[in-house]
């Protein structure tokens, strides 16, 4: 019969042909409903040790479709809308297998088109260098996410100059995978200790959250401490003697810091860093 709507009429009576009863109605005749379903990974391929979720759309799946994740061909035992893979292998093969509520839908059952997943390696960790006040990566990338003391900083270039002290660390971004963590470079910005004049050392530096010695190979007229901002910060110190004094900075705020050290040959400064 063609797709339409058709009225009908029933006419009954009784063997003698009398006392008949007609009734009338309307059938409505429709297509077939052929379902349909399609996967969807949320990437593939998929990073060494990244996860993956699915997402499906349909065709004629009524209103109340019954829905079964299959793994390699096997159940999964998960009949929700999206299917989580935390761990995926790669070879992987994914698929769904979906019943209509549709009254018309023929096959009732159907199998979506099975997704292979592709694990991708991730990249090495990176080898980063200091050369001067430029921090390097050695290491080739599409590009570079790079870290100071584990926070995230703008730039992505293989090479950028240093302004701020602290502990740089790098990933790398390669073939659409990002890298673990690099090796650690640090840079303490203008601590001239190696090139002083007047042989000072500042230890431990940096400090983490204790208070530090300063030695020097003359005597020390004067110390003054400043933010990186410039502005003084109220120094408490001890004197062990003329050429050595404890700096009482245990409880200053995670930063870092420029000290202006005066002695006999001059004024140096020196930056210390105070963690927590």
């Amino acid at each position: 019969q063609n797709t339409g709507t058709y009225s009908i009429r029933l006419t009954a009576s009784n063997s003698n042909g009398i006392n008949s009863i007609t009734k009338n109605n309307v059938v409505r005749v429709i297509d077939t409903l052929i379902p349909t379903a399609t996967i969807t990974p949320s990437r593939n391929p998929v990073c060494q040790g990244d996860g993956v979720s699915f997402t499906f759309t349909a065709t004629h799946p009524g209103a109340t479709p019954s829905l079964l994740w299959l793994l390699n061909g096997n159940s999964t035992g998960n009949n929700g809308n999206t299917f989580n893979r935390p761990t995926p292998a790669d070879g992987d093969i994914i698929a769904l297998r979906l019943t209509s509520s549709e009254r018309c839908a023929s096959p009732k059952t159907i199998t979506s088109a099975p997704v292979t997943i592709s694990i991708q390696p991730k990249p090495d960790a990176p080898l980063i260098s200091r050369n001067g006040d430029s921090i390097v990566c050695n290491s080739a990338a599409d590009s570079v996410y790079w870290y100071i003391d584990g926070g995230r900083i703008a730039t992505t270039s293989l090479r950028f100059k240093a302004s701020t002290g602290g502990t740089y660390q790098a990933r790398i971004w390669k073939n659409g995978c990002l890298s673990d963590l690099s090796n650690s470079v640090q840079w303490w910005g203008m601590n001239t200790q190696s090139l002083s004049v007047a042989g000072l050392r500042l230890y431990p530096n940096p400090t983490q959250g204790t208070d530090c010695n300063l030695e020097s190979a003359v005597a020390i007229r004067q110390i003054r401490l400043f933010d990186m901002q410039g502005r003084e910060i109220a120094l408490r110190t001890e004197t062990l003697h003329s050429k050595a004094m404890r700096l009482l900075i245990g409880d200053l705020p995670a930063a870092q810091y420029v000290l202006k050290v005066e002695t006999d040959l001059g004024t140096e400064s020196v930056s210390i860093r105070v963690t927590k």
